[in-house]
């Protein structure tokens, strides 16, 4: 691959996991590539997923190629009970990714973000219950609903109904009624 649509369209196919593209750890540089861009990859860091820096910049910028194999280099060790990632300040940060200047148009940039989008909202929104102070979920919601959960009208809108119930009822759709959303959330799955 040497352009960023590339990567955007392999990471899009059915046979592929979205959370491989942002959890990618089976990284091997050639710094002598990466080397013009260490300050602007040291700048936007400050996001969730800092490790695709690399790559996803120089692809924007037309300066690499990335090659994939099916070979993992290291062992997946899950994490103890309690130190896993943070649903709230993972994909609050996620939308920092935007803050980047991308050679690339817009619609690349949009691709992109959809390619974030694996982070389940309920996760999120259940994160953002367990805050238990409105007025921050609310500011944090706001801050990255737009550009991370857009899939489908009709998801758009069960998010949408799901979290203002929860900010004007204080009730959680998703616990109130985990039997009947299941099968809700599986026939969004299908929209």
């Amino acid at each position: 691959m040497d352009r960023l649509e590339d990567l955007l369209t392999y990471y899009k196919r059915k046979d592929k996991n979205q959370g491989e593209f942002i959890f990618i750890s089976n990284n091997l540089f050639n710094m002598s590539k990466i080397e013009p861009f260490i300050g602007k990859i040291v700048s936007y860091s400050y996001n969730a997923i800092a490790g695709i820096l690399p790559y996803v910049y120089l692809l924007d910028a037309g300066g690499c190629k990335v090659m994939m194999r099916k070979d993992m280099i290291v062992d997946y060790i899950p994490p103890q009970t309690g130190s896993e990632w943070n649903y709230i300040d993972i994909t609050t940060r996620l939308v920092t990714l935007v803050d980047y200047p991308f050679i690339s148009k817009g619609k690349t940039v949009v691709r992109l973000m959809n390619l974030m989008n694996h982070f389940s909202f309920w996760n999120y929104l259940e994160g953002l219950i367990r805050l238990n102070d409105k007025t921050k979920a609310n500011i944090l919601y706001k801050k990255t609903f737009p550009l991370l959960f857009q899939n489908g009208i009709g998801r758009r809108l069960i998010y949408r109904i799901a979290f203002y119930v929860y900010m004007y009822f204080g009730v959680s759709i998703y616990n109130s009624l985990c039997p009947i959303w299941r099968k809700v959330r599986n026939l969004i799955k299908l929209i």
